[in-house]
Order: C-alpha cells, then structure tokens, then sequence
C-alpha cells in the first residue's frame, strides 16, 4: 500500500518539513470489520532543530475517482523538537485508490 502514497513536495517545503519512514498498511477487517488502513512514518523538521510553526498532517484516503474515502490528521507543535513519529489509522469506506499526505501550516 506504501506505493499509494501521494506527497505534496512543495507543501512539505513551505511547513518546513520533511516525511520519513513512511509506510501504509492495509487492514482488511479493521476493528467493526470494515477496512482500514494504518499510517505510520516520521516527521522531521527541515532544517533545523526545531519546528518552525504548527502543522497539521492529513491523510487523505481517496477512491479512483479521487473521492475522499476516509481522513485523518497529526500534528507538531512549533519549538517543539524537530521529530516526531507517528501512527494513524483511516477508516475506508471503499477501494482505495490514493493516499494524499498533505501538510498544512497556519
């Protein structure tokens, strides 16, 4: 599932950061038996020590059509170190197609 990761480059660069790690697993049966996928990478902050501002992460799970299928999110703190790892789940409601990780900064 890894090679449906779809980043946003650009967005990465203007937050300040940088994706690691990445890795995208399906779940099949989830936990009400519907599918899920689990989302787990690292967040590191570029460049520097420290992040530079808060920034929300989300997962953005899409079909062929690129409807949104499921969402989730993640966030850093600015000043905070500038790693983090992280862990989310997205409930699907269908056959995914995409997965968007889409940095947004505020």
């Amino acid at each position: 599932m890894t090679d449906l990761i779809e980043r946003q480059p650009a967005l990465e660069e203007r937050a300040g950061i940088r994706f690691e790690g990445l890795l995208a697993i399906l779940d099949e049966e989830g936990y009400a038996g519907e599918p899920r996928i689990e989302m787990l990478g690292e967040i590191v902050a570029h460049p520097g020590e420290k992040f530079a501002s808060n920034v929300n992460v989300q997962f953005v799970c899409l079909n062929e059509k690129r409807q949104v299928l499921g969402t989730q999110y993640t966030s850093v703190s600015e000043g905070a170190y500038g790693y983090e790892a992280f862990q989310e789940s997205v409930d699907l409601k269908g056959e995914l197609a995409i997965i968007k990780i889409v940095p947004l900064c505020r």
